[in-house]
């Protein structure tokens, strides 16, 4: 008998993400030295999606640890201001179009509640920064797989558990 229900634990962490980005944001230097939390795979799927296929800005799966430091090295690119408060925000989630180059970063506002999207140029550029970083990671993740067979990510249940404390 097929089982239906079968549950999507990569994109049940991606949800749970994008309900908890700027907490997991604001304590990235408490977590990212830990390479269970930094290798959550995630299914961001920020694809362009255009028949037959699509053009993927960085396929997935795409590491939390990943997501994070790119978004957090390059800030140029990938933070936007809040447009009610002028708070510096980074996103949970990012698509676009690669022919217009069109970026829509989606953000969300602790202070003011705000909550939406700001577009911006750039979509390749973008894209090229987010594949050097996830190339970078996965070399990471190949040695410590090398030195640790059984190395399993946690969840960002997990991780948040341990924010709390």
């Amino acid at each position: 008998m097929e089982n239906n229900n079968v549950r999507d634990c990569e994109w049940d962490d991606t949800v749970r993400f994008f309900r908890n980005a700027n907490e997991i944001y604001s304590r990235f230097n408490d977590w990212k030295d830990n390479e269970r939390f930094y290798f959550i795979p995630m299914k961001m799927r920020l694809l362009y999606a255009c028949p037959p296929g699509g053009i993927y800005m960085v396929p997935d799966p795409v590491f939390l640890g990943t997501y994070v430091r790119n978004n957090l090295e390059f800030i140029d690119y990938f933070s936007a201001s809040c447009p009610n408060c002028g708070k510096q925000l980074y996103p949970y989630h990012i698509d676009g179009c690669p022919t217009s180059e069109r970026v829509d970063l989606r953000l969300s506002c602790n202070e003011c509640g705000w909550k939406g999207f700001v577009e911006v140029e750039g979509w390749h550029i973008r894209s090229r920064m987010l594949k050097l970083t996830q190339r970078e990671d996965q070399s990471r993740l190949e040695k410590i797989l090398i030195q640790k067979p059984d190395f399993k990510a946690a969840t960002i249940n997990d991780l948040i558990e341990f924010l709390k404390h």
